[in-house]
């Protein structure tokens, strides 16, 4: 279940959060019960992916029962939730190929549960391919999603879920890494928030999204996850890529596999970045930090940017190992 809530925010408590280690507010948080698809059903039955096991002679149903990977934020001063889901099963239940993930988007989001909120889908990318990992921030009023990292693809989306290509960019840095590691898959995590604080981001002194994407190593199922930061301004290419993220892991309940975190949610205020993310998928967490010690992640070594003669050499080395299933 996607939970939401509201909370009290104390902007000098949240500056001091990097010191005191106490979380500036409670919030009682909800499951969004009140998201409904465009047919006005709860988003409950989903498309139901089988797989044929030849060598148990087993049908294998993947049985998903709501919405995943939530980003919240706001677009033009209401609230926005935009998720990766199964497709909600229609009258003509799931298409040949189609019970794959996909993005969909509910704008105007009531935090209280009074007005129901349809999840439209988003109708960028393939629709028998998985599609998830989308990064939303907002430009000059319109709505926008990372579509991936590399290519930088940038789309704009309408609240009606239309939405079209309007960018793509490289960034040689994580491409080279690519090409020398076929096995490694770069993904985007969280959300996009705006920043300008020249005193405070020395290392890159002018207006710029922050953003958060994850390595995906296919061979070991292992997780690596960095910030990165891209131009303010149209065609929003990547600038800068940190070092890897210090987080902390575990491991899962229900899974043997080696301890892992994930992050899920990104926001700045007063000075004060937040990273929250998922620790072995049973744990909230956040790594906390002044806008400066995080500017430092950008300039040590493992950073990368797109300056010439200023490229860090990375290698698969310099990527992590933290593990989990794959997402």
């Amino acid at each position: 279940d996607v939970l939401l809530g509201t909370a009290d925010l104390d902007v000098e408590a949240w500056a001091r959060w990097p010191t005191s280690g106490q979380a500036p507010f409670q919030a009682s948080l909800t499951p969004f019960f009140w998201l409904r698809t465009p047919e006005n059903q709860r988003w409950r039955h989903l498309c139901v992916p089988e797989e044929y096991d030849q060598v148990n002679n087993t049908l294998v149903r993947h049985v998903v029962t709501g919405p995943e990977d939530a980003k919240v934020f706001l677009h033009n001063g209401s609230i926005s939730v935009s998720f990766n889901s199964l497709p909600p099963l229609g009258e003509e239940r799931c298409s040949l190929g189609q019970d794959v993930s996909q993005m969909y988007l509910a704008s105007e989001v009531s935090m209280d549960g009074k007005v129901d909120s349809i999840g439209r889908h988003l109708q960028c990318g393939a629709m028998d391919a998985a599609e998830k990992n989308w990064i939303p921030f907002e430009h000059q009023g319109k709505m926008h999603f990372v579509y991936s990292p590399l290519p930088h693809k940038i789309v704009r989306a309408e609240e009606d879920g239309s939405c079209s290509d309007v960018f793509s960019t490289g960034f040689e840095p994580l491409a080279a890494l690519k090409r020398n590691n076929s096995h490694l898959e770069i993904r985007g995590s969280g959300q996009a928030v705006f920043v300008s604080d020249i005193v405070a981001t020395p290392s890159l002194p002018r207006p710029h999204f922050l953003a958060a994407l994850h390595i995906f190593d296919s061979k070991l199922k292992t997780y690596s996850h960095f910030l990165y930061r891209f131009s303010f301004e149209a065609p929003f290419n990547i600038l800068q890529v940190s070092s890897q993220l210090p987080l902390v892991e575990a491991k899962a309940t229900e899974s043997p596999g080696k301890p892992f975190a994930f992050v899920s949610g990104l926001v700045v205020v007063n000075r004060t970045a937040v990273i929250s993310y998922g620790s072995g998928d049973r744990d909230a967490r956040a790594l906390v930090m002044t806008l400066d010690r995080l500017d430092e992640l950008f300039t040590c070594a493992g950073a990368m940017t797109d300056h010439p003669g200023n490229v860090s050499s990375v290698n698969a080395s310099a990527v992590g190992s933290t593990s989990s299933a794959e997402r």
